[in-house]
């Protein structure tokens, strides 16, 4: 892979997280200031909701800041592998945890309209599952390619990621 094709390649990858945690973030915060409003959901729903929109912003806020300072100056020691792999590994033990407890909480998804009992914000609550574990798939996938480049390595001082070709 040349260097051009890894600046595209890892921009995408982190424009494209940021784009599903920024759609996974509003969603879990339009879902807690409602549940604060209303104060009509409790539990491990209002629990995992929180825990995503933690992971959402975070990821968001930190996708466009190593895509920015990839972008700009993409031997920086900022962005170097070993610190993709960090923050990688940080975010995709955030995305399993939020994303399995909210598959838990809604029994893994509900068709809302043949459920038999209240839920509030049903559609709102799939999509956000939905977002969540795709966020864990990109996450995942990019962790993957991480380690995979780590461990090809020839050299394994702390190098720039575009060098490691």
């Amino acid at each position: 892979m040349d260097e051009d094709r890894v600046r595209r390649v890892h921009t995408g990858t982190f424009v494209f997280l940021a784009f599903f945690s920024g759609v996974t973030a509003a969603t879990s915060t339009w879902l807690l200031t409602k549940w604060r409003k209303d104060d009509n959901q409790g539990g491990l729903t209002k629990s995992s909701t929180g825990l995503i929109c933690f992971t959402a912003w975070l990821s968001l806020l930190l996708s466009i800041i190593y895509a920015s300072v990839f972008r700009m100056r993409p031997n920086s020691s900022i962005v170097n592998i070993q610190s993709h792999l960090r923050l990688l590994a940080l975010l995709w033990t955030f995305w399993t945890a939020g994303a399995a407890t909210i598959t838990a909480a809604l029994s893994g998804g509900n068709n809302c309209s043949t459920i038999n009992y209240q839920l509030p914000y049903c559609n709102q609550l799939n999509a956000e599952l939905g977002f969540a574990w795709a966020s864990w798939i990109i996450t995942t996938i990019a962790l993957i390619v991480i380690i995979n480049l780590e461990i090809k390595r020839p050299d394994k001082s702390p190098g720039a990621l575009v060098s490691a070709f």
